[in-house]
């Protein structure tokens, strides 16, 4: 069935939505796992954070922060769900482009 909903939007200090993955997780709810925060990427403020559904997208929680550094910015490579553990796997970064 489809289906369409609206899980997250960005707004200050957030602004900045991207690189999103929705999985079921073991305890059944399900997770969208996505690279928030600041106003664009590369920034700082970039982190990982997760909202939760436990109607099978009906409705979703607020996000919650899963990878932020206070030094470094991070965003989302790839989330595992395997048996009853998650495996989500990020990369830090300066939070600009490299020279």
């Amino acid at each position: 069935m489809d289906h369409r909903a609206h899980v997250y939007k960005g707004s200050p200090p957030n602004h900045c939505v991207c690189d999103q993955a929705l999985r079921q997780l073991p305890n059944g709810e399900w997770g969208i796992i996505f690279m928030t925060g600041g106003k664009h990427e590369p920034e700082l403020e970039n982190h990982i954070a997760i909202c939760r559904s436990v109607n099978e997208g009906a409705t979703w929680s607020p996000p919650e922060t899963v990878l932020r550094f206070e030094d470094r910015a991070c965003l989302l490579s790839e989330v595992i769900v395997h048996g009853e553990q998650i495996h989500i796997m990020g990369v830090s970064h300066l939070g600009r482009f490299e020279d």
